[in-house]
């Protein structure tokens, strides 16, 4: 189901006018999103840790030090 989050300047009456015409839900701030934590706070290291073993995993069927430049943005770009 898709959800909204709105910030607190944002006033009831319009939020509640947005919800009904969109036909979503109100959302709430932290949530997941494509494994990354999304939150108003400042991330700790420990929220990118799943990212960070994708490419773990993935360079260990590799080996990254005969990887080009341009192929490690490719892996990058694959594994986010």
């Amino acid at each position: 189901m898709s959800s909204c989050s709105f910030g607190n300047q944002v006033g009831i009456r319009l939020k509640k006018r947005l919800l009904r015409n969109l036909c979503i839900g109100e959302g709430s701030l932290p949530f997941t999103y494509l494994g990354v934590l999304i939150s108003m706070k400042r991330l700790l290291a420990r929220a990118f840790e799943l990212i960070l073993e994708k490419v773990r995993q993935k360079l260990s069927t590799w080996k990254a030090k005969s990887l080009s430049f341009a192929d490690r943005i490719t892996l990058l770009k694959v594994v986010l």
